[in-house]
């Protein structure tokens, strides 16, 4: 600082440059910015806390498949908590969220900064793809993220919030740091941003379990201090004060364990002066809205202590991102389409894109149709209106994966989801406990794709019960269901045709997507409900539309493997196999089930109406 610096290197010695095109050692500086193909402000969302590292796609250098992952210090509470790292972003220019990046962490591939319990639970090593092109985070006012000494570039504006604790051990010390220094930034309207690796991390041998009984701090306090920190207030309006009044504070809570520590900071406040350091203006009152494995027996215990020899030596030769030509600026992705399968379903189909469009947009609306009768010239006719897709085909169901697997691989590069559904599928706003679907947009509440799954499940339904007759979109009733095996989005930036399943049935590991359920008009009348049911049986060769009733029944006897079922479509089998045989006794049971649901799809049936009633020649009986 004494001798003009405009950016300090703040790094470790098992942290190795990477190189430039020319073979040279890549040193950051304040041209990161101009050299990122993009930087991402990430959008405060439901958690106050950010966790970078799964935006950046970690991968285990064994296999390369997605790995989750989370950097030292951040509260390991809140790991798992999808809210902390799948958020919504945006693309900024200049300044970002009217704040100056002033702080650059970049990430480390090899053995990246991970805490004790990662590396005793997890896999290394590990790198971070960054979609193969070098990329900024920037983390707004109002959410924390940790950031550490080891490959951390500070601009001379930032200078003043370099000081490390002293007084709590090293593996907690930088931590703290960043935590304090990051809140104060948004008085000063400076940023953090996190950047695509430009070190390799090739560790020096640590023991693991002594890393683990060190970062004690972090694992019990890190929560706490955010949770405080985010309470906190201070008297001063001006940078130095804060520093001072931070430093007091934090020995009062004993997140510094020794007044030593008030001293420093004192002294360091006095130095910067001394070095002629300026220090930033802090905002107004009125612009502070940001808060709305090698095992030794010692002494009879196992001691984990690990060093990739390898890791240097492959190393040198690893050129950065950062020193590669920018990838051009890819075509902005429109924020959802939608990919309906139907065939023979007029009624409801007509009320699915008048809903749809008018929600997402029609050009957003790709219709795979397998009709050969009136539909078919229906759908033809509202594509010349409405710009949306239609492609007609009459693979049957067993041979349809594929078709449409295509088709969403050929779409995906203009989309950030791609949601395959069924006629019967109404994407809705979740709603409040058993109040129904709310009246929002869904479209609204999808994040940015660049979360670490290629994934997105919908975890919740509203099960719509079944009308006597006319459309079943007038139904008054429904059940609220919850389960983890429901419909999913797939992320156009990443999806591959293997990822594809017909019934778009996804596993409970996946992340939720916030606030979004389905309204299920599946159980329609009991005629369509068996005449539906039936048109799928013909589609999986089950049964064949000239069969007589009794060649029928004879047929889907031999499939019936009650209470199991294993076979596609199953649960129609059973459907029209009742209905063939005691269809008085079906019709009775199948309407007698539904009359204990409560009438609160009233709100959603009226809101319908009133979109409906906006595109007559779409909407048919």
């Amino acid at each position: 600082m004494h001798h003009g610096a405009e950016m300090i290197y703040d790094t470790d010695d098992d942290n190795i440059l990477k190189v430039d095109s020319e073979g040279n050692p890549f040193i950051p500086d304040s041209s990161l910015g101009e050299l990122a193909s993009s930087k991402d402000v990430v959008r405060p969302g439901q958690s106050h806390v950010y966790n970078p590292y799964p935006s950046f796609d970690s991968v285990p250098v064994k296999d390369g498949s997605p790995a989750f992952v989370w950097s030292r210090g951040f509260p390991v509470n809140l790991t798992t908590g999808a809210s902390t790292w799948n958020v919504s972003r945006g693309v900024e220019e200049g300044t970002h969220e009217g704040g100056v990046i002033t702080i650059v962490q970049s990430l480390a591939d090899h053995d990246p900064d991970v805490d004790a319990l990662y590396r005793l639970t997890s896999h290394l090593p590990l790198s971070f793809r960054s979609g193969r092109s070098a990329r900024l985070e920037v983390i707004p006012p109002g959410v924390m993220t940790p950031f550490n000494a080891q490959a951390t570039a500070f601009g001379k504006a930032g200078f003043w919030g370099m000081l490390l604790p002293i007084t709590v051990h090293g593996r907690v010390s930088d931590i703290w740091r960043s935590y304090i220094t990051g809140m104060i930034m948004w008085e000063a309207r400076q940023r953090v941003a996190f950047a695509s690796p430009f070190v390799t991390q090739c560790r020096n041998p640590h023991s693991y379990l002594a890393d683990f009984d060190a970062e004690s701090d972090l694992y019990e306090r890190a929560g706490v201090l955010v949770s405080w920190l985010l309470k906190w207030r201070s008297v001063s309006r001006s940078l130095e004060g804060m520093i001072e009044e931070m430093a007091v504070a934090r020995y009062e809570m004993d997140f510094l364990h020794d007044p030593l520590d008030v001293d420093l900071a004192i002294a360091w406040i006095e130095d910067l002066r001394g070095t002629g350091v300026a220090m930033p203006n802090t905002l107004s009152q009125s612009d502070r809205g940001y808060l709305s494995a090698y095992a030794n027996r010692t002494d009879r215990a196992l001691e984990i202590i690990k060093s990739d020899g390898t890791c240097e030596q492959a190393s040198v030769t690893e050129a950065s991102l950062w020193a590669l030509p920018p990838s051009p600026t890819p075509k902005a992705r429109k924020p959802v389409a939608l990919m309906v399968m139907t065939k023979d379903d007029m009624n409801l189909l007509s009320r699915f894109l008048a809903y749809h469009g008018d929600v997402f947009g029609f050009e957003n609306i790709y219709v795979f149709d397998g009709s050969i009768g009136p539909q078919k010239a229906y759908l033809d006719s509202i594509a010349a209106l409405y710009p949306i897709h239609v492609k007609h085909s009459l693979v049957d169901l067993n041979g349809i994966t594929q078709e449409l697997a295509q088709w969403i691989d050929e779409i995906k590069d203009g989309y950030e989801w791609i949601f395959k559904v069924d006629t019967d599928d109404f994407l809705v706003g979740k709603g409040g406990g058993d109040d129904g679907p709310a009246l929002t947009n869904p479209a609204l509440l999808l994040p940015a794709s660049n979360a670490w799954n290629a994934t997105l499940r919908v975890d919740h339904m509203y099960i719509a019960a079944p009308v006597t007759s006319g459309s079943p979109t007038e139904s008054e009733r429904f059940s609220s269901v919850q389960a983890g095996k429901f419909k999913q989005f797939y992320s156009g930036e990443k999806f591959k045709a293997g990822h594809f399943n017909l019934g778009i049935h996804a596993p409970s590991l996946l992340p939720v997507a916030q606030g979004i359920a389905v309204v299920h008009y599946h159980s329609r009348s009991f005629e369509d409900n068996v005449r539906l049911a039936t048109q799928t049986l013909w589609g999986h060769g089950y049964v064949k539309a000239t069969d007589s009733k009794e060649e029928m029944i004879e047929n889907l006897k031999k499939l019936d493997e009650r209470p199991s079922c294993h076979r596609n479509s199953c649960h129609k089998m059973l459907i029209v196999l009742d209905a063939l045989t005691k269809y008085e006794e079906t019709q009775q049971k199948f309407y007698e089930h539904f009359k204990v649901w409560p009438t609160k799809l009233v709100g959603f049936r009226e809101h319908l109406r009133k979109i409906f009633a906006k595109y007559p020649y779409i909407v048919i009986d």
